[in-house]
């Protein structure tokens, strides 16, 4: 059986309310950036794709000891 079929309820409310926030930060960094509410009528898909690949790439990490 897949991952999916393991996946309890908590950890899917878990992952939603990940990916919202993420998102939400995504397009706060937009309007920060342009300083005013605007900027996030003017955006595109793939511009908050894009940032959402460089925030990934930005928060992984490896701990070396």
């Amino acid at each position: 059986m897949g991952e999916s079929s393991k996946t309890t309820p908590r950890a899917t409310y878990v992952n939603v309310l990940d990916t919202a926030m993420t998102y939400r930060n995504l397009l706060a960094s937009f309007r920060v950036k342009a300083f005013k509410v605007e900027r996030l009528h003017n955006l595109s898909v793939e511009e908050i794709a894009k940032r959402c690949e460089t925030f990934k790439l930005m928060s992984q990490f490896e701990v070396l000891l």
